[in-house]
């Protein structure tokens, strides 16, 4: 959505000095509305800069970075930022970018290096310029952003459950110990000793009718 570049012929320029006279010198009664709000951070030349714009800043179309007199010799923007497409910037909404500052001295130091901004209109006539970050409504500059992981979480096996118990088969139940069991032998005789005497019977029984007769 957005584009830095080269700050332009017809940006504005304005001496940020360093403290005390900064806030007369710079920001000339224009300081940050409330509801808006920006902050910036830095390591090196390589500088972090997000703005938020309330609902009344509809006409900004350009934001200009400047760094204190301290760490660079200029007076003018050091980088300059507006939509790619043109027109201006939404309102209600984080805008965040980040820049290469050449021809300092010392590296950017967060909370030492003084720098400040100019919010502009199309026509380039400076709506806002502070000189102090009023972080309102902004993310957290320091933390750099991480694309969301694209790796599977670990798969964890689940406990199995208990196994159901089968109940044990039905078995006969042996005699208690002391007690008699007659063998297989011994029945089988005393069936053959049966038949033995039925037969015996039978012969005795068919003799004695002969004889009677």
């Amino acid at each position: 959505l957005f584009s830095i570049g080269k700050v332009n012929a017809g940006s504005s320029a304005g001496a940020l000095a360093d403290p005390p006279a900064i806030s007369a010198g710079f920001e000339g009664g224009l300081g940050m509305a409330a509801g808006s709000g920006w902050s910036w951070t830095g390591d090196g030349n390589q500088i972090k800069v997000g703005v938020f714009l309330a609902g009344g800043l509809t006409t900004i179309a350009e934001i200009e970075v400047f760094v204190g007199d301290a760490v660079i010799a200029t007076t003018a923007p050091v980088l300059s930022q507006r939509p790619s497409a043109g027109g201006v910037f939404p309102t209600g909404v984080n805008i965040v970018f980040a820049g290469t500052i050449s021809g300092l001295t010392t590296a950017l130091v967060p909370g030492t290096t003084r720098v400040g901004i100019h919010l502009s209109d199309a026509a380039d006539t400076d709506i806002v310029r502070s000189s102090v970050p009023t972080n309102i409504g902004l993310v957290d500059l320091t933390v750099p952003v991480t694309a969301p992981s694209t790796t599977k979480p670990p798969v964890i096996a689940q406990p199995v459950g208990s196994p159901t118990p089968i109940p044990p088969s039905e078995t006969p139940t042996p005699p208690a110990a002391g007690d008699l069991a007659p063998s297989s032998s011994l029945v089988l005789s005393i069936m053959l000793g049966g038949l033995l005497l039925v037969a015996v019977g039978g012969v005795y029984m068919v003799g004695s009718r002969k004889v009677k007769q």
